[in-house]
């Protein structure tokens, strides 16, 4: 279950996740659009 989880959390079918020129990871509905959460990347990590 975690690592269906995982899975869908960081890949793009997740409506949250972002892709930009300098990184890719987690935003959210509370950041700006096309925004990361910089704890999502160190969570990622």
């Amino acid at each position: 279950m975690y690592l269906a989880t995982r899975t869908f959390v960081l890949s793009p079918a997740n409506p949250t996740w972002h892709r930009g020129r300098a990184a890719e990871g987690i935003g959210s509905p509370h950041t700006p659009a096309g925004h990361i959460w910089p704890i999502a990347l160190a969570v990622r990590a």
